[in-house]
């Protein structure tokens, strides 16, 4: 087992709260744990980096099974189904991002490592707003995934066939 110093425990922390959200994370890592924020210049190369990560895992297999993992955690976590529709969403979401934070924590450790990586241009602070969170969500090909997998529900396969008559 690897043995890390304190120094080395906290950037870790740090890292792994930077990665539960691209553009959020700084504010987790400040919220959970009071690390400070950065330098304008580091933060947009954090974001990128996280950026990257996000990326990188969604479009290749990765994301599908990250997706489907977290889907299959919430329904394990919710038996009973006494989760409503919004709450469902947010323990995937959590799950997701806590996969992705997983991941980016094993890359770092040299435990695995990323078979593609997406390099991004600089990221201009000032136009952040312009990223939508829906190029890093895993959730908006959720049910492509699903419908290739012969996961759906068969009245929306009904549906869709009377539709296309």
């Amino acid at each position: 087992m690897m043995s890390m110093t304190d120094e080395e425990r906290r950037l870790r922390q740090r890292n792994f709260y930077l990665r539960l959200s691209p553009f959020e994370g700084h504010i987790i890592a400040e919220d959970e744990a009071g690390f400070m924020s950065p330098s304008e210049e580091i933060l947009e190369a954090e974001i990128r980096d996280t950026v990257s990560l996000w990326m990188s895992l969604q479009q290749g297999l990765a994301g599908e099974v990250i997706a489907n993992c977290a889907w299959w955690m919430t329904q394990h976590m919710d038996p009973d189904k006494r989760l409503d529709a919004t709450q469902g969403v947010t323990q995937l979401d959590k799950l997701t991002s806590f996969a992705v934070a997983v991941v980016g924590q094993l890359v770092d450790s040299g435990c695995v490592t990323l078979n593609e990586k997406v390099e991004l241009p600089d990221i201009k602070l000032s136009t952040e707003k312009e990223w939508h969170p829906s190029a890093t969500d895993f959730l908006t090909e959720l049910d492509r995934f699903w419908r290739e997998a012969g996961q759906v529900h068969k009245e929306e396969d009904t549906s869709e066939e009377e539709d296309d008559e």
